[in-house]
């Protein structure tokens, strides 16, 4: 998951991409640019989640982090916990937020890492 940087991310050719992964990709982006630490990947998004939620980042421990979170005091990790958590609607309930996204990397096509 190394590549996943969000530099790498918003250059990916759309082109080369199905929508249901452009959808997911976008919703990467949109999580990491408003998460309120500067973060420039996965990795590191993942790290702040793991100190915020613990692991293993589950559908309901985001769920329930955001429970315990205020606008007046969390609102971007607010915001990027909601995109993440659109990332459940494409998988299956049990997956983990590191194992979908080990499966969008895996789903890039290799046409994208010639760049």
């Amino acid at each position: 998951m190394n590549n996943l940087t969000l530099d790498f991310l918003e250059s990916l050719d759309e082109d080369l991409l199905k929508d249901e992964l452009k959808s997911q990709i976008d919703i990467l982006v949109h999580a990491i640019n408003d998460w309120p630490n500067n973060v420039g990947s996965l990795e590191e998004l993942e790290s702040d989640l793991v100190l915020l939620i613990k692991r293993p980042l589950t559908q309901e421990r985001v769920e329930s982090a955001l429970s315990s979170l205020t606008y007046q005091n969390d609102a971007w990790k607010i915001e990027s916990l909601t995109q993440l958590l659109e990332l459940f609607t494409y998988y299956e309930e049990d997956l983990t937020l590191n194992e979908i996204f080990s499966h969008i990397f895996e789903e890039i096509p290799s046409a994208c890492f010639k760049n």
